[in-house]
């Protein structure tokens, strides 16, 4: 499996959306090399269906708060 691991954060205000690199870790259980990714964001400015993918998510810290538009 080639998947990757994306971490989702999002900041107050406009920001655009940011995909960074964090680090790659060799070996996570039968996998290798895999990378960890940032996705940092501003609600306002995200595409509504990338904000649905990152809802579906797990949370690992706070919460995420979805309302209907």
């Amino acid at each position: 499996e080639s998947s990757d691991i994306d971490i989702a954060i999002e900041v107050v205000g406009n920001k655009e959306l940011q995909i960074k690199e964090l680090t790659t870790i060799s070996k996570l259980g039968y996998r290798k090399n895999v990378v960890v990714n940032a996705h940092i964001f501003s609600r306002s400015k995200i595409d509504k269906n990338v904000f649905a993918n990152i809802a579906n998510g797990i949370v690992l810290q706070g919460f995420l708060e979805v309302q209907p538009k």
